[in-house]
């Protein structure tokens, strides 16, 4: 899981990107890079345009799934919306 991977807590210090020929599935929500927030794109410091050019530049053609863990589900529709864009 790729924010799995940004975080600092998380035991896996590489980047998931660094495996880009085994990417199949990425599991993506932003967070303050402390904890595992699961929190909507844009309210966190995720650098989500970076790591969207990255998996352009890889070709990814895997799938994508937002896990945004807030009560208001409209975060989850403007996150989806913002990845579209990028």
């Amino acid at each position: 899981m790729l924010q799995h991977s940004i975080s600092r807590r998380s035991r896996k210090r590489s980047n998931a990107l660094d495996f880009h020929k085994k990417l199949k599935h990425i599991h993506m929500h932003d967070n303050n890079k402390n904890e595992d927030e699961h929190l909507s794109l844009g309210k966190g410091k995720i650098n989500f345009k970076k790591i969207v050019k990255e998996l352009k530049r890889y070709n990814y053609d895997g799938t994508i799934t937002l896990e945004i863990f807030e009560k208001n589900r409209n975060l989850a529709l403007k996150s989806k919306n913002k990845l579209r864009k990028l």
